[in-house]
């Protein structure tokens, strides 16, 4: 509840300033802010700290999603961890009131979507249509009648162990999850992947069976999970190469007895992964200075 509170606090001061900002060329405007809110204005920043913010900010711009928390959150390794179910289905129906009404905004709520399961690859279902009624974002493709899809679901939620899920050794059998009345979609529409063509389709659900094999069928081994993801940053898909990016950095956060000079020397790994292993993970296990 303070939670709550406080975003919706936050969210009426973002839209309080944005409505002064309209009137500034006309005339100046005093903001009294509540005690909680009203901090000293940041220091100026000395050269080094300067240039340290240079460097955290161009290392930003190179890691998976630029570093945004709403893809690496829904990542394949992740969703593979948290799932009960996984398997392609075919969309008959979509339905979301904001959705056709044709609205613009990010969060377009609730969408109801009906498939017929065709390839199962995960878990025991005895169904073979399923409705599920995942949260959407403008940002991902809401899908439409015909559209293929590769759909992970649970049946439990997680949302408050996402710093448990991210670490490799995470172990879903060792966590009370949020029960729910039915299967719910992992990470909301970021648990259904649209599948544009037969190819795509091949490229997901290889990766994802990597996935599975290492994360879920197997005991879970470093060796065999960094294996996988250091071929899986080459897809030619970017969702999977971006998820296995990301998956790759949460990997050597978690698994501190993985050699980082092994990746610094892959060929398949990319500078901006590089970047942030040479500046941040090698000095922060040995306990020296990071900007």
């Amino acid at each position: 509840m303070k939670m709550i509170k406080i975003r919706k606090m936050l969210a009426f001061l973002g839209l309080l300033l944005m409505s002064f900002q309209a009137k500034a060329e006309r005339a100046d405007v005093v903001v009294r802010l509540p005690p909680e809110l009203d901090m000293p204005a940041p220091k100026p920043l000395s050269p080094e700290e300067r240039e340290q913010k240079e460097i955290r900010e161009r290392i930003n711009k190179k890691l998976p999603y630029n570093n945004d928390a709403s893809g690496s959150l829904g990542t394949l390794g992740q969703l593979t961890k948290l799932c009960d179910w996984v398997f392609v289905g075919k969309v008959v129906d979509a339905k979301g009131n904001k959705v056709a009404a044709g609205a613009k905004e990010e969060f377009l709520g609730e969408v109801s979507v009906t498939l017929n399961i065709e390839t199962n690859l995960f878990g025991q279902t005895r169904n073979k249509r399923i409705v599920v009624t995942p949260n959407w974002w403008e940002t991902w493709r809401v899908p439409k009648a015909g559209d293929r899809m590769l759909v992970f679901l649970a049946k439990e939620r997680y949302d408050e162990y996402v710093f448990d899920v991210i670490k490799f050794d995470f172990d879903k059998a060792r966590f009370k999850g949020e029960t729910n009345k039915g299967p719910i979609v992992v990470r909301e529409c970021r648990g259904m992947i649209g599948l544009g063509s037969a190819e795509t389709e091949r490229i997901f659900v290889a990766a994802t069976e990597g996935y599975l094999q290492v994360l879920r069928r197997e005991s879970r081994d470093a060796e065999r999970y960094y294996a996988l993801l250091r071929q899986l940053v080459l897809s030619p898909e970017y969702r999977i190469k971006e998820d296995a990016r990301s998956d790759l950095l949460k990997f050597l956060r978690s698994c501190p007895s993985f050699d980082l000079d092994r990746v610094l020397a892959d060929e398949n790994i990319d500078e901006g992964i590089k970047d942030y292993v040479r500046l941040y993970l090698k000095p922060r296990r040995e306990g020296k200075k990071i900007p």
